[in-house]
């Protein structure tokens, strides 16, 4: 876990000088982080980085390895991201909730989410800080999972 920590520090600081060396271990990093919210969450996740660093912000996507709950299928879809746009890096991911492949939300209608957000303060950490309702859309493309995925 602490070399994880090492490796994550290490790319905050490339990653906040515009060193393009980051990219080089941006699939380490996401990894790392992904492992560490998987333990949080209580769930397995497999990564899928789909975007490359861009500036200094770096978006990757996980979901549950496999279903839960029996025919409740219930599965999580995470959007995460590391910004270092700000003095104090900013890692982020917000966690959708699905069976089979409807999202589930708190409200009807209401397109709610659950963020997370990353501390590396003594150690890596996730802490929830709540649900979201996604009052602008943003997450309208995942209202319902791709059944092949």
């Amino acid at each position: 876990m602490q070399d994880n920590l090492l490796i994550i520090e290490s790319f905050l600081k490339k990653l906040s000088a515009g060193d393009s060396s980051a990219n080089d271990t941006v699939d380490e990093v996401a990894l790392a982080l992904v492992d560490s919210l998987s333990r949080d969450i209580g769930v397995n996740l497999d990564i899928d980085i789909d975007k490359p660093v861009d500036g200094q912000v770096v978006r990757f996507t996980a979901q549950s390895s496999t279903p839960m709950l029996g025919s409740l299928a219930i599965s999580i879809y995470c959007n995460a991201y590391i910004d270092c746009r700000r003095e104090k890096p900013d890692i982020a991911a917000d966690i959708m909730i699905y069976s089979q492949t409807a999202r589930l939300d708190r409200t009807y209608d209401s397109g709610a989410y659950i963020t997370y957000k990353c501390f590396l303060e003594p150690d890596i950490r996730w802490e929830r800080t709540g649900w979201c309702d996604d009052e602008y859309g943003d997450y309208d493309a995942f209202r319902e999972l791709d059944p092949e995925s």
